[in-house]
């Protein structure tokens, strides 16, 4: 009903009105499933961007964690704190298994929507009032990734026409995770 809407393909949780229900479930009540191609497609992507940071970061390993989810962002008024995706903060603080956060942009900014622009806030003020350092709007098929702690204090600027859909990937060094 809000401005937000999140299917995180793992699990199946898909925003839905005020709460959330599984994607997965429902298919399954009616004998259908996600297309296999289309399962395919999100798993090699999640490889090439995990292959991408291993390689940027110097790393050994790195295992996808939970939630990874397409958003859908619009100019709806929020009705619930879920709704509400335009505040500053901390990956690794929402989702304590993030280490290394991937965005993938799904569509273009000042074609397809406006607003929806993503900043980098200065971390020395912590969250909620730092000075915005850098700003991108997105492209359809640009990559951000970045460590998911407090050295990348980030916002996504509220949308005001259109819908902006990304890709959000997580990652761990943590196999538990």
């Amino acid at each position: 009903e809000g401005g937000a809407t999140i299917l995180d393909l793992p699990s199946g949780a898909l925003s839905y009105g005020k709460q959330f229900i599984d994607v997965h479930q429902i298919l399954a009540s009616k004998k259908l499933s996600l297309p296999e191609g289309h399962v395919r497609t999100f798993k090699d992507v999640t490889a090439r961007v995990r292959d991408l940071i291993m390689y940027r970061y110097g790393l050994g390993s790195l295992h996808p964690t939970t939630p990874r989810f397409f958003s859908r962002m619009d100019d709806k008024p929020a009705k619930t704190q879920h709704d509400e995706y335009w505040h500053e903060h901390i990956d690794a603080r929402q989702y304590p298994g993030f280490e290394y956060t991937a965005l993938i942009y799904l569509n273009d900014h000042g074609t397809e929507y406006d607003g929806g622009e993503f900043s980098f806030v200065d971390p020395s003020k912590g969250e909620g009032g730092g000075k915005v350092l850098t700003t991108l709007r997105p492209e359809a098929g640009m990559l951000v990734a970045f460590t998911s702690g407090p050295e990348n204090v980030h916002k996504v600027h509220k949308v005001t026409s259109g819908r902006r859909f990304a890709l959000t990937v997580a990652f761990t060094c943590d196999q538990s995770k």
